[in-house]
């Protein structure tokens, strides 16, 4: 890969969406990826804050741009030991339910305690 990294814009003030970011950043695979923090003002191209706002997106090194659960197995497509879980989370069916976790997630993560 050349100097292009995977951009994922997060959520700052979800204490999930920090961890996720803050274990891709400690990870063997850092080198990768690029986390943006959307509170700061960091969006992707296209993108509105209030979308940002309801999904996680990811935009890979060819521009392809995910969001929600597509973007959670975009970056776990990157770690040898993770990459089994996203193909196996694309599966039909599997990844409908996958997607549909995500939303309920996302929708209440500012509802959760403790979060």
């Amino acid at each position: 890969m050349d100097n292009k990294k995977i951009d994922i814009y997060y959520d700052g003030t979800c204490r999930v969406c920090n961890a996720f970011a803050g274990s891709v950043a400690n990870s063997e695979e850092n080198d990768k990826f690029t986390p943006k923090d959307l509170t700061k003002g960091n969006l992707p191209t296209g993108v509105t804050f209030e979308q940002a706002w309801r999904d996680m997106y990811v935009v890979d090194e060819s521009g392809t741009m995910f969001k929600g659960a597509d973007a959670w197995l975009r970056v776990l497509e990157e770690y040898p030991r993770w990459r089994w879980f996203a193909k196996f989370g694309r599966l039909p069916g599997i990844l409908q339910c996958i997607r549909l976790g995500y939303r309920i997630f996302a929708t209440n993560r500012h509802r959760i305690p403790g979060m």
